[in-house]
């Protein structure tokens, strides 16, 4: 085993990383399960709609990761100390 300093390490990044995510998919969590849940008999559309769902989750999500990668150099000495 690594010991508690690197498994605390490893907390704060698995934090800082996921957090953006699980912001995203908070919101669009609730908004979809209404909205696949009325959608489940009609499957072609349930598709398009979750297909299309992801899209915009991915669309959204990715200028985050990518401002991520690139500023985190900048980023961790003045989030993390």
């Amino acid at each position: 085993m690594l010991g508690v300093e690197a498994l605390g390490v490893y907390s704060v990044a698995w934090a800082t990383s996921a957090g953006p995510l699980l912001f995203i998919t908070a919101f669009t969590g609730r908004v979809g399960f209404a909205v696949f849940s009325h959608l489940q008999h009609d499957r072609p559309r349930l598709r398009r709609v979750f297909l299309s769902a992801m899209r915009v989750i991915a669309a959204a999500a990715m200028p985050v990761f990518l401002a991520a990668v690139v500023l985190t150099p900048d980023l961790v000495p003045v989030l993390l100390g």
